[in-house]
């Protein structure tokens, strides 16, 4: 008996192991301010294991966040997720990047375990390698004094140069709001329920139009998904994007929006008819799972806020 039991003693340690380390990159490991830095983190889990990222604007405070992104790669009986950054510094000298947190839950486990990355160091140089003596200054030459022609040519080209400097400057100025509007830093939630919106009132439902009213419908979820759980699953088809959504969400994901994914790829590649009825249902489906995930979520924070503080 007692063999039997070191066995499986053994065996739940080794499984216990397989996300006791993260693997931590950064390239390169100097630049100079401004300068695009990319920080990798890799963890190997068994195939049964789930990981919660933590929020990495926040783990990182003193530098800033470009962007992120995510990928996860199956093997026999293990899969590996694959967390990159891309950050940048604005203060020269050693800039020490943090650990980070990772929530990992294993098989039969109810409460998930925290292990962190290796913090890492990266050095930001100055813009000016060396400090440079002056030039040597010499006596101003003489200006010569321009004739009347050249005068002329000169007022000429300074008439053009404010006109084509109002025209660029008016130009540039009834693009401000559509350039703000691009690139402001809009949450998810908001930016789906603006997509909803808008899908809403094209009217493609109307119109008969079902191929683009489902292929809108999908972009928009898939991007909420991508921004609220760091999955890259916009070029997953649905043989693929659906396994990954109930391994990685099983919380979250729920049958009926799994049917809602079949369908549309029934309409938007098999040429199916649908029906203003039933589009305006999938758009209230996709719509209420949006809010439900989001509620989920807020609360999950809130949550963690009061334990820190208690």
């Amino acid at each position: 008996m007692k063999p039997v039991c070191y066995f499986y003693g053994i065996l739940f340690l080794v499984s216990g192991l397989w996300a006791q380390n993260i693997s931590t990159h950064v390239e390169p490991d100097s630049g100079y301010i401004g300068d695009a830095f990319t920080v990798t983190y890799s963890i190997t889990l068994p195939d049964q294991a789930r990981i919660e990222p933590p929020r990495f604007e926040e783990s990182i405070p003193d530098l800033r966040l470009l962007s992120q992104s995510s990928d996860t790669r199956f093997d026999e009986g293990q899969y590996t997720r694959i967390f990159t950054l891309q950050v940048t510094a604005f203060d020269t000298g050693y800039q020490i990047i943090p650990a980070v947190p990772f929530k990992i839950q294993q098989e039969g486990d109810k409460s998930f375990k925290t292990i962190s990355s290796d913090s890492m160091r990266i050095r930001i140089l100055s813009a000016i390698p060396k400090v440079q003596s002056p030039p040597e200054v010499y006596e101003p030459l003489p200006v010569p004094l321009f004739t009347l022609r050249q005068k002329i040519i000169l007022a000429l080209l300074l008439v053009l140069l404010i006109l084509a400097v109002i025209c660029i400057f008016h130009r540039r100025r009834t693009r401000i709001p559509e350039g703000i509007k691009g690139n402001s830093l809009v949450a998810p939630f908001d930016e789906a329920e603006q997509s909803f919106q808008t899908l809403e009132e094209r009217e493609y439902l109307e119109k008969g139009e079902w191929k683009t009213f489902y292929l809108e419908l999908t972009t928009i979820l898939k991007r909420y998904i991508e921004r609220t759980f760091y999955l890259h699953i916009t070029d997953l088809p649905t043989a693929e994007l659906i396994p990954v959504l109930k391994k990685e969400i099983p919380d979250m994901w729920t049958e009926p929006m799994s049917d809602l994914i079949r369908y549309s790829d029934l309409v938007k590649f098999a040429r199916l008819e649908s029906s203003i009825e039933q589009g305006r249902q999938d758009l209230k489906q996709a719509r209420e799972w949006c809010k439900m995930v989001e509620r989920t979520q807020n609360s999950l924070t809130l949550s963690e806020e009061t334990k820190k503080s208690s």
